[in-house]
């Protein structure tokens, strides 16, 4: 419910250059990216489950590639990077507890493993990138 307007408010274009105040780093978990440019602003943590289907682990993995299915390439100069996990079983809503459930025709299931792994990796890139003391 928020990780798309992650990836809007941190590529480069009209919406971050009107900002005068810029994030230093940034974490989408399960984001659509088909959405994106691509260029990245500032580092980038992609959290998805090979499983969704509802935003797709393969627009992600297009993405941190540098490509994208807007029709822009990005240029390997300019953008920050992305680090891109895929959680093998996982799919969307991964990290919410709950039963499983199908919600406007999607999968969503709670994955204790990927939830799990995905929280730690969070902490590990914001302490990398913020210089922060990790949080145990």
């Amino acid at each position: 419910m928020g990780a798309s307007a992650v990836l809007f408010a941190t590529e480069a274009g009209p919406l971050e250059r009107m900002q005068p105040e810029h994030f230093r780093a940034a974490v989408a978990y399960y984001p659509g990216c088909q959405i994106s440019n691509g260029d990245m602003t500032v580092p980038l943590l992609i959290l998805i489950g090979e499983r969704d289907d509802w935003t797709t682990a393969d627009a992600c993995r297009k993405l941190a590639a540098h490509e994208s299915d807007i029709g822009i390439t990005r240029s390997l100069g300019h953008s920050a990077p992305i680090q891109l996990i895929v959680y093998p079983d996982a799919v969307h809503a991964f990290d919410s507890a709950g039963q499983p459930h199908t919600y406007l025709g999607h999968a969503i299931a709670y994955d204790a493993a990927a939830a799990g792994d995905a929280e730690a990796r969070v902490r590990a890139f914001l302490h990398a990138m913020l210089r922060t003391a990790p949080e145990h």
